[in-house]
Order: C-alpha cells, then structure tokens, then sequence
C-alpha cells in the first residue's frame, strides 16, 4: 500500500515548518488529491517532485 501524506506527515518526515508544507501542497505541479477536503499526496510522487525541485 501506497504511504498518502498529509501536510503534518511532510513536516515530521522531511523538517519542513507547518506553514512550508501547506504552500507546497497549493503549489501548481505537485500532484494531490483531496481526500473528505483533506489534502494528501502520495509520498513516491512528492518525493518524485521534490527531487524534480534540485537547482543543482
């Protein structure tokens, strides 16, 4: 089973502040789904688009 994160999951797992994961989960590109109006993203596609993000 595919791991869905939540805004709280990406805070404690990558040391992202709160505020930090809600804006990247409204950015236009990272692929979410909505979930009974909870935001959720798979965590290989936001690793996939977190890695996608490298200046260099």
């Amino acid at each position: 089973m595919k791991k869905l994160l939540r805004a709280k999951d990406i805070v404690e797992m990558y040391g992202f502040k709160q505020t930090t994961a809600y804006k990247i989960l409204n950015t236009k590109g990272v692929p979410i789904m909505r979930i009974g109006g909870i935001i959720v993203v798979k965590q290989e596609d936001f690793e996939e688009w977190l890695e996608k993000q490298k200046v260099c």
